[in-house]
């Protein structure tokens, strides 16, 4: 059994190439797919789909700013979904709202049939 509630359905996206031959990214730059982080949804040829219409839900934001020489939004979200592969650093897309999440870290979840994977997914905006 997957998810009792899912309130949305996700593309999970993986870096085909190295972290470390993306020169530019910068997990704290202005957001995902700009010139300070790397590849984004607007170079698709950069990523990989692993796969589609996952079903699972986004809850439970938390978030911070930081004014240290530049303006920083970083809004952590917990993510539940269907079992799936995914692993820290993939991004999923919200197939509603195209919102783009890096995903923080996540752990598969077992027992009494509700089988899941949760995690903490993130969003990034503005420079550190």
């Amino acid at each position: 059994m997957a998810l009792p509630l899912a309130t949305t359905t996700f593309t999970i996206n993986r870096l085909k190439v190295l972290v470390a031959d993306v020169v530019t990214r910068d997990p704290y730059g202005a957001g995902y797919g700009t010139d300070t982080d790397g590849p984004g949804p607007q170079d698709p040829t950069a990523y990989e789909v692993i796969r589609t219409r996952v079903r699972g839900t986004v809850t439970a934001p938390g978030g911070s700013e930081r004014d240290v020489g530049g303006s920083q939004e970083r809004v952590n979200w917990t993510i539940n979904l269907d079992p799936c592969d995914i692993r820290h650093d993939d991004e999923v897309t919200d197939e509603q709202t195209l919102v783009r999440y890096r995903v923080s870290w996540v752990v598969p979840r077992k027992g009494l049939g509700l089988d899941h994977v949760t995690g903490s997914v993130r969003t990034v905006k503005g420079e550190a």
